[in-house]
């Protein structure tokens, strides 16, 4: 069977640094397959980063049922308690998961580019 690729990109999150995929990489090497898990900007290889990354955003709906409200705040305080790097929250009032697709989207698209650009710590504004 003729494969389409032969390079797997695996793709992380906060808490999926590049070490997490060394093992899952190492299975797909094994078949023949380049595997690439890049890291963040910055950060070499092999460092725990959480002090180094680049300023953190988080955005958070009052409706959001994927990741509530109450699951982005507690992402956040963790990146508090374990990071001196900056780190902010924002609650935007009836907004869903879908935000950056949704109606309105462009004020929520300001204040991140706002933010980024000069970014502070802590709680943005009560709800927006």
């Amino acid at each position: 069977m003729k494969r389409l690729a032969d390079t797997i990109v695996s793709i992380h999150g906060q808490w999926l640094t590049p070490p997490f995929w060394e093992h899952r990489a190492d299975h797909y090497q094994r078949k023949g397959f380049t595997v690439l898990a890049p890291g963040y900007l910055g950060i070499e290889p092999g460092e725990a980063g959480n002090d180094h990354r680049p300023p953190l955003l988080f955005i958070s709906g009052s409706r959001d049922h994927i990741l509530p409200p109450p699951v982005q705040r507690e992402n956040y305080d963790k990146n508090v308690e374990h990071s001196t790097a900056v780190t902010a929250y924002q609650l935007f009032t009836d907004r869903d998961h879908c935000t950056c697709g949704a109606d309105g989207w462009k004020s929520v698209a300001d204040l991140a580019l706002t933010w980024a650009l000069n970014p502070q710590p802590g709680e943005l504004s009560r709800a927006r």
